[in-house]
């Protein structure tokens, strides 16, 4: 099992953290936790940018902000192996507003952009590491 490396423990941490707060996190985490496997730890900048598209999000803006003011304090009691398999299932869950995930009934995952939100390419270059890594 991958696990969160120190140096990203930050964005990865405010990830998890802002799903956590949502009470359908539970639900949505049951959903896919034994559905995805992660062969390999995803970019660094994948974890970034689903803080960039969540700032942007009227309902987290604020909560982001405080995660990331918190998080400076928190880095000095990290735990070392928070699961990134959890934390990939917190930014589906952040994203689920632009991007939709489902399996089809022949067993392929599917995933819609549902709108970019994003000037900047953010959110389809996000979209394209997530289509490369369900591509079975």
């Amino acid at each position: 099992m991958t696990t969160v490396e120190y140096s990203t423990y930050a964005p990865k941490s405010t990830i998890l953290t802002l799903a956590q707060q949502d009470p359908g996190f539970a639900e949505f985490y049951l959903q896919y936790q034994d559905q995805i496997v992660l062969p390999a730890p995803l970019p660094i900048d994948f974890w970034d940018d689903v803080i960039v598209i969540a700032e942007r999000e009227p309902a987290l803006s604020s909560a982001v902000k405080r995660c990331r003011e918190n998080m400076q304090v928190a880095q000095a009691f990290a735990i070392p192996g928070l699961p990134e398999l959890g934390v990939l299932i917190a930014a589906l869950f952040l994203l689920r507003t632009h991007i939709k995930i489902h399996r089809t009934k022949d067993g392929k995952w599917e995933l819609l952009l549902e709108h970019n939100s994003s000037d900047d390419g953010t959110l389809k270059k996000i979209a394209q590491i997530l289509a490369n890594l369900f591509k079975n």
